[in-house]
């Protein structure tokens, strides 16, 4: 809440060209600005083709200029599941959701 002033109304003006939309937006308390949003390629994860135990994978990547090209960890074993933080597990990409429910459940942790 920018110094204790909630808009009641607003606009939004969005015009889409292939996969980029761009636009402004307007409230009834005068703040405003400008959006572009770009469309992500949910391309699907590749097969996996070998599963490294930790410590191999560890000793692996602690070497020097030694770390296999086209080698990724991706704290899965399994493709099928999609690459996402926790922040976007949980949802937490709404800011308005963000706002009232996680960051008060983080203050009961921090007082």
């Amino acid at each position: 809440m920018l110094g204790g002033v909630i808009s009641a109304h607003g606009e939004v003006l969005i015009s889409i060209s292939g996969n980029t939309a761009t636009g402004t937006w307007q409230t009834d308390k005068g703040f405003k600005g400008t959006l572009t949003l770009k469309k992500l390629d949910n391309k699907p994860a590749k097969a996996v083709t070998k599963i490294f135990r930790w410590e191999e994978f560890h000793a692996l990547i602690s070497t020097p200029n030694k770390f296999p090209e086209g080698t990724f960890f991706r704290g899965h074993d399994s493709s099928m599941y999609s690459l996402r933080t926790c922040f976007h597990r949980k949802g937490a990409w709404d800011l308005y959701r963000y706002t009232r429910e996680i960051l008060p459940e983080l203050f009961n942790y921090l007082v």
